[in-house]
């Protein structure tokens, strides 16, 4: 498992994210930026608990997080918003990233 601090951190690493892996968040007050992350591989996952929205690995219901979406859906937006921003940063892709969950559609 990979645990990132914050958004900026995921970012910085997002290349080094497993695809065949499901990203997972804080269940906070729904600020991205400031959300605390994780990142488990399909098959390093054990024990998994319903709830009531999901089933997720017992290790990220214990830390207090949700599913949050997967790995190459994430690795994909960052991809396509940087065919048009070729100088990456990390509030445009928390934009992209945004934009994706609210509207099911890549930023370009």
């Amino acid at each position: 498992m990979q645990k990132f601090q914050n958004f900026e951190e995921l970012f910085q690493n997002w290349l080094t994210l497993p695809s065949d892996a499901f990203l997972y968040i804080s269940k906070s007050d729904g600020d991205i930026f400031t959300s605390t992350f994780a990142v488990i591989p399909q098959d390093e996952i054990d024990e998994e608990v319903e709830t009531e929205d999901d089933i997720v690995p017992k290790e990220i219901y214990e830390m207090g997080m949700r599913s949050f979406i997967e790995v190459s859906t994430f690795k994909d937006i960052i991809d396509v918003y940087s065919h048009k921003h070729p100088l990456l940063d990390v509030q445009g892709c928390l934009k992209a990233l945004i934009h994706y969950l609210k509207h099911d559609d890549f930023l370009e």
